[in-house]
């Protein structure tokens, strides 16, 4: 059975098994410049790790904010249990302990969720991990692609025979030295300078560009039809990817995720409105027995607000709404960017326009990590 929700990522720097082979079958003159095995082994070397403290890390956050909520259910419930009169049966001797050892225990997670939430211990090591190895990846994806635009004279060089090819590879080996050199084991420092820089010059991994050099090659061909293909509508489809309806109930789309978290505070709060008429119709048509549902009633009212206040701090977690604005936003621009490339008369201005969607792919990784910084599962 086709799973609708499956999506092939990472095929745009050709990384899955046969991805390369059908690269180079589509487009032959050009594989030297598609394929880059040492890039794509450094690619999967952050981007495994990156995705396993993406999942730790939230998972990190969710347990803290169902401790916080526990410890104030806990201190809520502690009233029920002082409530009860003393005696010798078993039932009083259960709720003795209980009413006891409620304070510690309610204090214990209260803490622990602080700590894990608020402090960061167990989630601000996996966050970091996490967005340190999305920066390297989505540079290195940037660093593959921007040598399309930037060093498309050299790649124009490498076509004329086998050996010109081989000194292509050579160049390109010193190109990403340079760019290791920058990058590995220096993440924590591009990481903070990324998401404070504004500098248009740092978007650019090969030579700052000035404008681009007028090209007429039939031999660079492919090369557009590749970066169209790779690059741009790959691109696109991952923005929709993103944007798309999931009825999964665990989903990681931020419309579904969306949806269910405001539908829970909405039932949050017609569960409080009807609970609130349920206690004026008590209170004026039988108030002689309201005193003795008037514990469970309220201990009921604040488990729902602590609710309503759980599912809000899951949202500043996970920012939903933030995703679905940022890939609506990026997608227009791909969308706009796309439509000029096939409307391109020629190759210089198709490099203009590739220079524009590199720039907007910089910005892009920008705002998610920026984004993703600032989110906190504090409750």
């Amino acid at each position: 059975m086709i799973d609708p929700n499956k999506q092939k990522f990472n095929d745009d720097l050709l990384v899955g098994p046969g991805d390369l082979a059908l690269a180079a079958g589509r487009f032959p003159t050009i594989e030297h410049v598609l394929g880059h095995r040492e890039l794509r082994e450094l690619f999967l070397s952050y981007d495994k790790p990156a995705n396993a403290a993406k999942k730790q890390g939230r998972m990190a956050g969710f347990l803290a904010i169902a401790l916080v909520y526990a410890a104030l259910a806990l201190a809520a419930t502690e009233y029920v249990a002082r409530s009860h009169h003393e005696g010798s049966s078993l039932w009083w001797k259960v709720v003795f302990f209980a009413r006891e050892a409620v304070p510690f225990v309610s204090a214990a997670m209260g803490i622990a969720g602080v700590v894990i939430g608020g402090m960061g211990i167990l989630t601000a090591r996996r966050k970091a991990s996490w967005l340190q190895g999305r920066l390297m990846t989505e540079r290195l994806r940037q660093f593959h692609f921007q040598s399309f635009v930037l060093r498309s004279r050299e790649i124009a060089a490498s076509l004329a025979d086998e050996q010109a090819r081989v000194q292509f590879l050579k160049k390109r080996n010193t190109w990403f030295e340079g760019f290791k050199g920058r990058f590995v084991d220096r993440l924590a420092g591009e990481l903070t300078r990324t998401i404070g820089e504004e500098a248009e010059e740092d978007a650019w991994l090969h030579a700052t560009p000035g404008e681009p050099d007028a090209v007429d090659n039939p031999l660079l061909e492919p090369l557009f039809d590749a970066y169209r293909e790779l690059r741009i509508e790959h691109q696109l489809s991952y923005c929709n990817y993103k944007l798309r309806e999931d009825a999964r109930l665990l989903s990681d789309a931020p419309q579904h995720q969306t949806i269910i978290l405001s539908n829970t505070g909405l039932i949050c709060i017609v569960l409080l409105f009807f609970i609130h008429v349920l206690v004026l119709c008590w209170a004026l048509f039988s108030p002689k027995t309201w005193p003795l549902a008037s514990v469970a009633v309220n201990l009921c009212v604040t488990w729902i607000a602590f609710a309503a206040l759980a599912v809000r701090s899951v949202e500043q977690g996970l920012q939903p709404e933030r995703e679905i604005e940022r890939y609506q936003q990026y997608r227009s621009g791909v969308r706009a960017v796309l439509q000029r490339f096939n409307q391109a008369k020629s190759q210089t201005e198709k490099l203009r326009v590739m220079r524009e969607m590199e720039r907007l792919t910089y910005d892009e990784m920008q705002n998610f990590l920026a984004t993703n910084a600032r989110a906190r599962f504090v409750m």
